[in-house]
């Protein structure tokens, strides 16, 4: 026995000293785990700051499943404090009444599993806006494999969820039309083979009305609406348009194989009354099509009548659009069965109706050009008879006044010399009324003279030959001041001249273009002396040639009567002259391919323009 309790004595011995070396174990193994939570915690302490800084949502829960903590971006997205998010307050207080349940099950479920989970739920925003968020959660473990509770994020996704609602929308609405695309192209094969058909029928056509002339688009639109209804299998179609002044239908193009035609509105001029019923679709550009004659309504009474009559069993009707506004009708009626035209067929057919209205444009403008290129004709001719007729007298014109000029020369010239001599032989002895005929004579023999030599100076620049030459427009201007001297110093006139180019011209004509325009300003002067500028301006492709002046101005509604030829605005006493400078100046500039030009106020002087072609 005494052996036997000492072997019971060394067991209980050994198992002491097994437990006293597990129970030495579990102590060191705790200090260590004690030494590592203080780093976990340290660590997570600063995992904490990070995350109030974080500009994402943070959350973490305890083993007890209940929230303990949610970072500061959280705090200030909800705007409540720890406390009432702490537990369950976050989701009580914020999550919305249909996602609460789901919420808490998903969190539930996954925590029992230790696992991570996603989930979708609405959240109230501190402004009271419901916000979707997307909440990731994953579980803590301590350092030696514990579990601790779970750590998670949120991530506002309102606006993909609301991307993700009009995406589902779009796909629902392609997966609904794909259903039923798919479902009329199983029901409708034969018939796309028909469109298909249909759609090379109106590409020929397209490619045929191209080619034809505008007295050959009435009989390819007939042949068209035979070819469109026979395939479409109506007994009929006919084209209306639309009168100008918008208040009647005609019919213009038909076809017919049923001799349909006696009960539909085969007339001209049919007042849109007549389709009062429709008129609003159409205008709208809308099609209309009525697969039975009882679907009409009561203002379509005399119409329905007709039809009937004719057995026509349905018809549709198409707008004819030419920009923008209802040009007419296209019709298609069918007799032996109703039809009900698809979306394809109208959509097809309405391109026909683009087809005919694009020919008929081109015809009704091709008639127009035509009309006006026959009058523009007539008119091509009459005026080259008229130019030409003008042409003639205009040499008639310069010829007569070029010999009745020169030959006045001699005859005025003796008439002048003998009354001179009269003059210095009997002057002073004659009576006083005898010498103020004589002086009267003198005086229109000189007036005679200068205006034959003007009439001279027009006649021959529309006659010699124009011959240009490189011009400098300064020289010319030099010589004709230095000719104009004793003018200028009586009239104390001051001048002054820009840079002015070289340019080809005639400078005999040029010298006599300037002696007119600068003498003029010198004449026509006001109390102040005479002040002249002439300067010149280079545009795309012509020079701009101004004289200006300060002097008396001139009325703006004669600007263009004082180029002609004999043109007065003053008397002779007023101030000399023939009347002929400023059209040998209008004349000049136009044989130099220019054309000349006025502007003036009364009392403000006058600026006489002139372009010269630049080469």
């Amino acid at each position: 026995m005494s052996s036997s309790l000492e072997d019971k004595l060394k067991e209980r011995t050994a198992e002491l000293s097994r437990l006293k070396a597990q129970l030495r174990q579990e102590i060191e193994a705790r200090q260590r785990a004690q030494k590592g939570l203080s780093g976990i915690n340290n660590l997570l302490r600063t995992v904490i700051e990070m995350a109030d800084s974080a500009p994402v949502m943070i959350w973490m829960s305890g083993l007890d499943k209940r929230f303990t903590y949610f970072n500061q971006f959280w705090l200030d997205f909800t705007g409540r404090t720890m406390e009432q998010e702490r537990g369950y307050g976050w989701a009580e207080q914020g999550v919305h009444p249909l996602d609460f349940q789901g919420c808490l099950e998903t969190y539930t479920t996954a925590f029992d599993a230790r696992r991570r989970f996603q989930m979708e739920y609405r959240l109230r925003r501190h402004d009271e806006e419901e916000r979707w968020l997307l909440s990731t959660g994953m579980p803590r473990f301590l350092a030696d494999g514990s579990f601790a509770g779970y750590i998670g994020s949120c991530v506002d996704i309102t606006e993909r969820k609301e991307a993700e609602k009009v995406l589902r929308s779009i796909n629902t609405d392609l997966e609904q039309q794909v259903e039923e695309r798919t479902a009329a192209l199983v029901a409708a094969n034969s018939d796309l083979q028909r469109r298909n058909v249909l759609h090379i029928l109106l590409l020929e056509l397209s490619n045929q009305f191209i080619n034809l002339s505008a007295d050959q688009v009435d009989q390819g639109i007939n042949q068209a609406l035979q070819t469109i209804a026979e395939f479409t299998l109506s007994a009929r179609s006919c084209l209306f348009q639309l009168s100008a002044d918008g208040a009647t239908f005609s019919c213009t193009h038909s076809w017919d194989s049923h001799k349909v035609a006696s009960g539909l509105p085969e007339n001209q001029n049919l007042p849109v009354d007549y389709f009062c019923w429709s008129l609003s679709q159409l205008r709208q550009f809308e099609a209309i099509q009525v697969p039975c004659l009882a679907n009409l309504p009561p203002e379509a009474e005399r119409l329905k009548a007709g039809l009937e009559r004719s057995s026509v069993k349905s018809f549709l009707l198409i707008p004819l659009i030419s920009g923008k506004q209802l040009f007419g009708i296209l019709g298609f009626y069918t007799v032996q069965a109703k039809k009900v035209w698809t979306e394809d067929e109208i959509a097809l057919l309405k391109i026909a109706a683009d087809i005919f209205v694009n020919a008929l444009n081109r015809k009704h403008g091709e008639q127009l050009i035509n009309r006006a290129n026959a009058e523009l004709a007539i008119r091509v001719q009459e005026l080259n008879q008229a130019n030409a007729q003008l042409d003639r007298s205009n040499k008639e014109l310069e010829l007569f006044a070029y010999v009745a000029s020169h030959d006045l020369q001699e005859p005025l010239r003796k008439i002048s010399s003998f009354t001179k001599l009269l003059a210095e032989d009997y002057q002073g002895h004659l009576d006083a009324e005898a010498d103020e005929y004589i002086t009267y004579i003198i005086d229109g023999a000189v007036r005679m003279q200068n205006q034959i030599d003007d009439l001279l100076t027009y006649s021959r620049v529309s006659s010699d030959e124009l011959r240009k030459e490189p011009t400098e427009l300064g020289a010319v201007v030099a010589q004709v001041l230095e000719g104009l001297s004793a003018t200028i110093e009586e009239n104390k006139a001051v001048l002054a001249a820009s840079s002015l180019p070289t340019v080809q011209a005639n400078p005999r004509e040029m010298a006599h273009l300037l002696q007119n325009l600068i003498s003029n300003g010198i004449k026509f002067h006001g109390e102040a002396p005479p002040q002249i500028q002439i300067e010149a301006q280079l545009q795309t492709d012509q020079w701009l040639i101004s004289v200006r002046d300060n002097g008396i101005g001139i009325n703006p509604k004669f600007a263009e009567r004082i180029f002609g030829i004999f043109q007065r605005l003053h008397s002779r006493a007023e101030y000399a002259g023939t009347g002929i400078g400023l059209a040998i100046c209008r004349k000049i500039v136009e044989r130099h391919g220019g054309r000349i030009w006025v502007e003036s106020e009364l009392g403000q002087g006058a600026i006489f323009y002139f372009t010269l072609p630049w080469e």
